[in-house]
């Protein structure tokens, strides 16, 4: 996706934000006039990250005269939503709970979890003091183009403390050992959460809860929903989040990497695990924190992409999955087949342009195995 169509993208999620509504169809830029036209439809929701690559997955299917409806409610309300069949298939940004398991069971049969992107979690700021500008004081070249902009460094016991509310100041000790270049700002840091079950919120935290020991002792386990401090603010899905901090100097939070674009925040780089580099979020990393897990489990499908070896690996990256029954309606069966198909082969050439990164080859042998569940009863 190009700036001009990521600018139009935030502005309409903006609009939704500031007026108290939710986005859930695509806004009119990508919804094709001859919708009611369509053969079929197929209903699919979840996570918010795929938002941006699901609108190229509707055009395509637009040409196959079938209606692709998602509405981006968040990771565990898209695994539910297919859990009561409200949904013919959910993504998630996190794996799938034994829980989970066991409701679909009682509910309606076995659930198949295939990987579909790999995405970057990352630590978003606004300091306008530490904007690069031009003479004229604007933050683009004159084809508007954003100048590129530095990335403050953070360590995974510094985000802890910062998200425990024990760093509570820009210009504290810790932040500016790691940063001696940068003249941080004597200002207040305002932490911004999800308010609601997310993905994001299972992958940031289990980051920490591998990196940091004070993250271990204080909250425990990961969970898609954590019991933040008091002091923390929380905004809805990750677009929510993004524009919260965008709009308050001195924020932090924690977004995909392509809301942090889409929205024109600052975003840091984090320590890789070896501790010889901060490393940014970016298809590259992701991939090798990727390649990274894969070599550690060589005999299964890794469900967990964070704090992983290597000096390039990104160390708050995961996969998103999609999520669906393993027997489907006779009616329906060859639709939801032929789909999660797609998004694992054709549909991953978007992926990259869009600030994800494709599935690497072996991940993507190991969904074809998991495809091969998906029956017709």
């Amino acid at each position: 996706m190009n700036t001009r169509t990521l600018m139009r993208v935030g502005v309409y999620v903006l609009l939704g934000a500031i007026c108290g509504y939710t986005i859930y169809a695509a806004p009119a830029y990508f919804q094709n006039k001859n919708e009611s036209a369509a053969s079929a439809q197929l209903r699919v929701g979840g996570s918010s990250v795929v938002y941006f690559i699901m609108d190229k997955w509707k055009l395509d299917y637009r040409k196959k005269n079938i209606d692709i409806h998602y509405a981006p409610t968040g990771s565990a309300d898209g695994v539910k939503q297919v859990i009561d069949r409200h949904y013919q298939v959910g993504f998630s940004s996190s794996p799938l709970t034994a829980d989970q398991h066991a409701q679909a069971k009682a509910k309606d049969g076995e659930l198949v979890q295939v990987p579909v992107v790999l995405i970057g979690v990352v630590p978003a700021y606004h300091l306008p003091s530490l904007l690069v500008r031009d003479k004229e004081g604007k933050l683009a070249d004159k084809d508007g183009k954003p100048l590129e902009q530095p990335h403050l460094q953070f360590s995974a016991d510094v985000l802890a403390k910062i998200f425990l509310g024990k760093i509570d100041k820009w210009n504290a000790p810790e932040l500016q050992e790691l940063n001696k270049d940068v003249k941080l700002p004597d200002l207040k840091i305002t932490v911004v959460r999800r308010k609601d079950a997310s993905g994001t919120t299972f992958n940031f935290a289990s980051y920490l809860h591998s990196a940091s020991e004070l993250w271990r002792k204080e909250m425990g386990a990961p969970a898609n929903e954590v019991q933040w401090p008091e002091s923390t603010k929380a905004a809805p899905r990750n677009e929510g989040v993004a524009y919260f901090v965008k709009g308050t100097e001195g924020a932090i939070g924690y977004v995909e990497l392509i809301n942090a674009i889409a929205a024109r925040i600052q975003y840091g780089s984090v320590q890789n695990k070896d501790k010889t580099a901060f490393v940014l979020a970016k298809p590259e990393t992701m991939t090798a924190a990727a390649k990274a897990a894969q070599d550690a489990s060589p005999n299964e499908l890794p469900t967990d992409l964070t704090n992983q070896a290597g000096k390039d690996s990104y160390p708050i990256c995961a996969v998103d999955w999609a999520v669906c029954y393993q027997q489907q309606p006779s009616a329906e069966y060859q639709l939801v087949a032929d789909f999660m198909s797609f998004i694992t082969k054709e549909g991953q050439a978007y992926s990259r342009d869009l600030q994800y990164a494709p599935l690497p080859e072996e991940f993507r042998q190991r969904a074809e195995e998991k495809l091969k569940l998906i029956k017709s009863r």
